[in-house]
């Protein structure tokens, strides 16, 4: 009777000790898993704040400036806006086009030749 109880409480401590190591590495496996989430979380996270930063700050510390120009015979208000566009500053001709007939009160695309119309401009340098 006393060998079969050694028998049971030694097969009742393996059964113990498998199940504490099973906890053990089930244990281990999730912070694995967890640490691993979070290290491509924060990579992740890290990659998109980085292009962000990038395609923020092309042209985010140029001045604003105005250039006087003198409309001559030929010219269009599209074309003075297409040869004057700053493409990091405005996404389309027509948002510049449009700039330009609000800062000098256009309505229409209609210009009178000799007159003077300003363009706005940027510039990294304090003037």
């Amino acid at each position: 009777m006393r060998n079969e109880m050694r028998e049971k409480d030694c097969l009742y401590v393996k059964k113990i000790s498998y199940q504490k190591r099973k906890r053990q590495e089930l244990k281990r496996k999730f912070v694995f898993s967890v640490m691993t989430a979070l290290f491509v979380i924060v990579f992740t996270g890290s990659v998109f704040s980085m292009n962000a930063k990038a395609n923020s700050s092309k042209g985010a510390d140029d001045y604003k400036y105005y250039a006087n120009y003198c409309i001559v015979p030929g010219d269009t208000l599209w074309n003075i806006a297409e040869a004057n566009i700053d493409y990091d500053h405005y996404n389309s001709v027509k948002e510049y086009a449009k700039e330009i007939q609000q800062i000098n009160k256009i309505n229409g695309e209609h210009i009178t030749n000799g007159t003077y119309i300003m363009l706005p401009y940027y510039s990294d340098e304090l003037k």
